[in-house]
């Protein structure tokens, strides 16, 4: 049972001691708000590690918890607490881990104040939970995760300030929203989904907080970044949260498109701890990549979601520590080394096939197709998402150089490319 007589110290919102209680008096609805140090310890696989709070516990008996926490004694700094508890609880040494300090925050419930001090740690060794502490303990996967099974606390701490999760893309034909809607799923399977694709959802600002993780995805087009989305970025406030950058390319080569879209998350205030590359079907053809993001390529974002909760760093990727400039924007050119300008070629109608569904107006990012001419009157970046999203097969486009440049890609990049990680 917990020593009731045990001093702990009274403290301030910043952490400052202004003086001491016991720990009943802690417990008794006086609500002094006193700190405490709480381990998310993960493995390698992405699993968080939970205890069972024992049945004799005053609060939250029987209740899946924080793999470890517990008080900071009068005098004891939270280091020294740290070191203690997992211990005593775990029979882990804390150095040996790795563990790291992520935040700190006022919780409050019907009892008690608590000022949190939260560490997170990877371990793959063993874990021995005290028998005089807990009633065991092992890992979860994240989905599998019940909120009436675990203390409000745990819950509120994971969901709320060490991770809500949001999915963020720009796709014109679904591949990048696949990917990261698979890489967010991995983290938390109750991601909040935000299209980027809709025109006004990009007018909207997007604000997030430093507990939030984004999984933000978009496709490569020309070797970098859309250069139409640039202007929307300010619409979105990163105010210290997380941020995986992803990008798809169409088994040509992302070039700098990773490298930007880090930068520009960088830019508008985010963490950015992970980075992935993603070969999938190109936009302007149906052999090259296709298929693809396939299952397994799926099974591997998913992972990899679930690689990034483990293993989230302070620092960067390295792929993203450099200042170097930007490569330029792709060129195709033709096999004498003469430049290919498609920048203003445009998809055409059969007006013949077009049973007027309006599916390629409402598909169109840029909002470009004239729903009573059919006419693409505004910009193209030739996403295809009205050419394949059609299913009378009504756009198609019948630029010569277009289709030069579609035969070139199709006949020098057919391999298979590998997703690239970064983490």
């Amino acid at each position: 049972m917990d020593n009731q007589d045990e001093l702990l110290p009274i403290v301030d919102e910043e952490g400052k001691t202004i003086g001491k209680m016991t720990r009943g008096e802690a417990h008794d609805g006086s609500k002094q708000l006193h700190p405490v140090v709480h381990l998310q310890l993960f493995n390698g696989k992405g699993e968080i590690y939970l205890q069972k709070r024992p049945l004799w516990k005053p609060i939250q008996p029987g209740k899946w918890d924080t793999a470890c926490g517990g008080h900071v004694g009068y005098g004891e700094s939270t280091d020294e607490a740290l070191e203690r508890e997992v211990s005593e609880e775990l029979g882990i040494d804390v150095r040996s881990v790795g563990a790291r300090f992520v935040t700190k925050y006022v919780f409050e419930s019907k009892v008690e104040r608590e000022l949190v001090y939260v560490f997170k740690a990877v371990w793959d060794g063993d874990v021995k939970p005290s028998n005089d502490e807990l009633d065991g303990g092992r890992f979860f996967k994240v989905e599998e995760l019940k909120e009436e099974e675990c203390t409000p606390n745990f819950w509120q701490e994971f969901f709320g300030k060490i991770m809500k999760t949001y999915s963020i893309y720009f796709s014109g034909t679904g591949n990048t929203k696949k990917v990261v809607k698979a890489i967010a799923k991995g983290i938390d399977s109750n991601a909040e989904d935000v299209n980027w694709t809709d025109p006004a959802t990009r007018s909207i600002e997007h604000k997030f907080q430093s507990g939030d993780m984004v999984v933000f995805g978009v496709p490569t087009i020309a070797g970098r970044v859309p250069n139409v989305l640039l202007k929307s970025f300010v619409n979105i406030e990163g105010n210290g949260a997380k941020a995986v950058a992803v990008v798809t390319y169409g088994n040509r080569a992302y070039d700098d498109s990773l490298l930007e879209l880090a930068r520009l998350l960088k830019g508008r205030g985010f963490r950015v701890v992970g980075g992935a590359a993603f070969p999938a079907e190109h936009s302007f053809s149906r052999t090259l990549g296709a298929g693809r993001p396939d299952s397994e390529d799926l099974l591997q974002a998913a992972e990899f979601g679930r690689r990034v909760v483990a293993e989230i760093a302070d620092d960067e990727p390295e792929i993203f520590r450099t200042d170097r400039e930007l490569k330029p924007y792709f060129q195709p050119k033709d096999r004498d080394g003469n430049p290919i300008n498609i920048l203003k070629v445009k998809p055409v109608l059969d007006a013949g096939r077009c049973v007027e569904c309006g599916r390629c107006v409402r598909a169109c990012p840029m909002g470009s197709i004239d729903k009573k001419t059919m006419e693409v009157t505004g910009i193209c970046i030739k996403c295809c998402a009205c050419v394949k999203g059609c299913p009378e097969g009504a756009w198609s486009f019948a630029d010569a150089g277009f289709l030069y440049h579609k035969g070139e890609l199709e006949y020098l990049y057919g391999d298979r490319k590998e997703i690239e990680f970064y983490i």
